[in-house]
């Protein structure tokens, strides 16, 4: 009978845990609020966010009755402290100011980080959810992309100064996450860790939609990433020899080449590529340099512990008369919670990716979604609440985790053979 209600719960869990995956794939969409920002942190709950509140909720309850016990965990405490910086951090510079959108925020980076503490559990447990969340998610991106191809979400979409603009949702958001789910989807495909048959390769005719979705966003750091993402993807591949590797890169650079020709030839309102040669020809990158020094002469005047999320915003609209924040995580987070926040994040990253190396030669996935939130986060700065940035975390941790499990386990079992031989 325990046996039967535990086969129960692991079941609910998992239709739980792709419902999730397949609503974080809509992004910021909520039918019944305006479309949110990513880099707008006080903007209202998505659907994703929203089911996040019982999704969380029913991990937290099954955790006090099946709990899973992590061998990576060196980070938590990094994440932790991070958190209770920019919390004392606001508290100590806005205690006046602090709103209920200053609450909204707190919980939406709680919710965001538990991710992280939470999910790994069901992932070690039971690795094939793990991959079936990274299939939902990816395929849910990739019907999307399919229904904007085919001209079924225009109704939903408009352009703006040649970027496309779907269900009012920030391109970059919106590329971002096509950029995230097409190179999982390689992973899927290619490295193939749910077995599925030959029929899998039908799978590839969905990058094209999603790298047309990709250019009509106009985001010139997501087509970037894609291409540095497709190019690490191939020479990081343990499985394929060094031959492969370059014939494959050389056959992948053609194809895409003849995709976006063929892309752009049709649709010249997208404006991806007239931003990106105004980058390199006048170093035109939408003010950002701008929003970074003002952001650093707000750290270089409270270095320590910065000016916490409200004084941060505060500050750049008093001084500057500025009411975007940076668009870099990096300059963010040290301008809001100082060189303590700065370095207690920093070193969370860097234990990702240490790790995220070691095991590069039996799983590179891990260091591919690592480089993917690395640059992402150079990009783009309010995406502490971004819930896709904290789901990817959590899947580097598992994936991190499920190897050392692996490895120890070799060891032993080696050990235990290496004894009766020598008996």
């Amino acid at each position: 009978m325990t046996a039967f209600l535990c086969k129960i719960d692991s079941k609910f869990t998992c239709v739980l845990l792709i419902i999730f995956s397949i609503l974080l794939a809509l992004g910021t969409w909520n039918p019944f609020l305006p479309a949110a920002d990513i880099e707008n942190e006080n903007s209202g709950f998505s659907l994703a966010q929203i089911y996040s509140v019982i999704f969380i909720a029913y991990l937290f309850f099954i955790r006090f009755f099946n709990c899973g016990q992590l061998k990576f965990a060196s980070w938590k405490k990094y994440i932790v402290l991070f958190y209770i910086t920019l919390l004392l951090s606001t508290f100590y510079w806005s205690i006046n100011e602090l709103s209920i959108s200053t609450a909204v925020f707190f919980l939406k980076f709680f919710l965001s980080v538990s991710l992280c503490f939470l999910l790994p559990e069901i992932f070690i447990r039971n690795k094939k959810y793990l991959y079936y969340s990274l299939a939902a998610f990816s395929f849910a991106c990739g019907f999307v992309a399919l229904l904007f191809s085919i001209g079924l979400l225009d109704e939903f979409t408009y352009i703006s100064k040649g970027r496309v603009f779907i269900f009012g949702e920030n391109p970059n958001s919106t590329s971002g996450r096509i950029t995230i789910a097409f190179l999982l989807l390689l992973y899927l495909i290619f490295k193939n860790p749910l077995k599925w048959k030959r029929r899998r390769f039908w799978f590839c005719l969905l990058f094209f939609p999603m790298l047309m979705m990709i250019i009509a966003s106009g985001s010139r750091g997501s087509f970037i990433i894609l291409c540095i993402g497709i190019i690490a993807f191939l020479l990081l591949n343990p499985s394929v020899n060094n031959i492969k590797k370059y014939l494959i890169l050389i056959c992948s650079v053609i194809a895409i080449g003849i995709a976006i020709s063929f892309i752009v030839s049709r649709h010249s309102e997208f404006s991806l590529f007239s931003r990106l040669g105004d980058s390199l020809e006048y170093g035109e990158t939408g003010g950002r340099e701008r929003l970074n020094s003002y952001s650093l002469q707000i750290f270089e005047e409270n270095p320590l512990v910065g000016k916490g999320t409200i004084g941060y915003t505060k500050e750049m609209s008093l001084k500057f008369n500025e009411y975007r924040i940076v668009h870099n995580l990096y300059i963010y987070i040290l301008a809001s919670s100082g060189i303590v926040g700065f370095i207690l994040f920093i070193s969370f990253m860097a234990i990702l990716l240490i790790k995220s190396i070691q095991i590069r030669q039996y799983d590179h996935l891990p260091l591919i979604i690592f480089g993917f939130i690395f640059l992402l986060a150079y990009k783009t700065g309010g995406i502490l609440t971004y819930l896709l940035m904290w789901y990817l975390f959590s899947v580097i941790i598992s994936l991190i985790d499920l190897e050392l499990y692996e490895r120890q386990n070799y060891n032993i079992v080696d050990g235990v053979e290496s004894d009766k031989i020598g008996q």
